[in-house]
């Protein structure tokens, strides 16, 4: 398994109260969508360029974030359900 720092700050949410995780949650969400929204401005400027190996890297990240945000996403519904 891969090092993921988004993964690490889940496994000890149980240290804080509710209302700290909702909040570390909505901030994490939130600065994952400037990044998505920042790295497709990148793809954008990959493809217009000509830039195919920029492009390849920059999709890549851009799916990772996605898959950070569906993550985080299911966190938040599973601690709504407790």
């Amino acid at each position: 398994m891969n090092v993921d720092p988004l993964r690490v700050r889940i496994r000890f949410l149980g240290a804080l109260t509710a209302d700290e995780r909702r909040a570390v949650i909505q901030e994490a969400q939130a600065k994952l969508h400037e990044h998505l929204e920042a790295m497709q401005g990148k793809a954008r400027r990959d493809q217009t360029s000509g830039d195919v190996f920029g492009r390849l890297v920059t999709r890549g990240a851009i799916l990772s974030v996605r898959a950070q945000s569906s993550c985080l996403a299911e966190v938040q519904e599973a601690l709504l359900s407790q």
